[in-house]
């Protein structure tokens, strides 16, 4: 957590009940002591964006060396790209999902357009007017009734104007 909140590494800390890592961790490091862990030392995990967290390096024989740590730190790093690049890509993927739908979506919007734009002999303009007019008055998705017309049912009242 330590390393978490600064960002930065905190180096081997050996966890002995008369040393400072009672005060600083009460309650870990009875709990690490019980498990045989001896010492230990932590690399920051993060993003460019913001921390993610803390690589810990726990040992239960000898204190990690300068090398150790540069190699967590380097492991955390690769770590650290591979959680941004796939959240990006989650990112990436949800855009190319919305996309994708509103151009589903503006497809049959011109194609119920073009519907009443042939059978009842108006333009384009007033056919989408008519559209809007028709489903905002029917508390109805546009998408929908554009679905609906799209598939050859127009409702009566649209010929008459709304």
């Amino acid at each position: 957590m330590d390393s978490t909140r600064t960002g930065h590494l905190l180096p081997p800390v050996l966890l002995r009940a008369e040393r400072r890592s009672r005060r600083l961790w009460p309650r870990f490091t009875p709990r690490a002591l019980a498990a045989g862990i001896t010492c230990m030392a932590a690399v920051p995990l993060r993003t460019v964006q913001h921390p993610l967290g803390a690589l810990n390096l726990l040992s239960t024989g000898r204190v990690p060396t300068r090398e150790d740590l540069c190699l967590a730190q380097a492991l955390a790093e690769a770590t650290g790209i591979c959680l941004q690049h796939r959240q990006t890509m989650l990112a990436k993927d949800e855009i190319i999902g919305q996309l994708e739908t509103a151009l589903e979506s503006r497809i049959v919007i011109e194609q119920a357009k073009g519907v009443l734009v042939s059978r009842l002999g108006i333009d384009a303009d007033e056919a989408l007017a008519r559209l809007r007019g028709h489903a905002r008055a029917r508390r109805q998705k546009l998408t929908e009734l554009a679905a609906e017309i799209a598939h050859g049912s127009v409702p009566a009242d649209l010929d008459a104007g709304v």
